[in-house]
């Protein structure tokens, strides 16, 4: 397999969003999960999130754990290159930036890696990932990211905690946006591993089924 292994952390509501219509960050994880993607993060090369996330949360990516979190890359997925010069993931540590090739930008000090000629080919970008000498990756969100490495087949784990609390909102992001399938045979599909309370809400665990 030339591309890093991918497990997908995710905490959404008992309705399966993962923030309200207004797109702004919010805490759906409590301290006992916060804890414990701190802890995922460094099993990782590199923790992964759309532009999204970026331009909506402002993140750093980085374990809050004293002495740690800096031998973990931060990798964000933008198309056009959006990501803010300023953005608190470009500080710190190895930040790359998959990007179009018709996107010519260089942001800050990050890594620029190109494919795809107006969107991202997550694919490929998974190939240069992995010729990078990145070998696992944790991706955070959102949605639209999330939805795609499904419907390819490249979500190898998923960790999904769902808080005891009911969002609502038509138009309000969920753990998988994107198009969306539009047949059952399509479906990305998992096997569950595990479930078990974390907290005050509840940690399931998934893998890839492989048909």
């Amino acid at each position: 397999m030339d591309r890093p292994a991918v497990t997908v952390n995710c905490a959404a509501s008992i309705d399966g969003k993962i923030s309200t219509v207004r797109r702004r960050r919010i805490g759906i994880s409590d301290a006992t999960d916060i804890e414990r993607v701190m802890g995922i993060r460094e099993e990782h090369d590199a923790v992964a999130v759309g532009v999204g996330t970026i331009l909506a949360d402002d993140p750093s990516l980085t374990s809050r754990r004293e002495g740690k979190g800096s031998k973990c890359a931060k990798i964000v997925f933008d198309s056009r290159g959006r990501t803010p010069a300023d953005a608190k993931v470009l500080k710190g540590g190895r930040t790359y930036i998959i990007t179009s090739s018709s996107c010519r930008k260089i942001i800050g000090n990050a890594v620029m890696l190109r494919c795809g000629e107006r969107k991202v080919d997550i694919s490929k970008a998974m190939n240069l990932l992995y010729k990078e000498g990145i070998r696992s990756v944790l991706v955070e969100g959102g949605g639209e990211i999330i939805f795609e490495l499904a419907r390819l087949g490249l979500v190898d784990r998923l960790l999904v905690y769902t808080s005891p609390v009911i969002i609502g909102g038509r138009d309000a992001p969920t753990l998988a946006d994107g198009e969306g399938f539009r047949d059952e045979s399509d479906f990305a599909r998992f096997s569950l591993v595990s479930v078990g309370r974390a907290g005050e809400g509840i940690l399931s665990e998934y893998e890839r089924r492989s048909v």
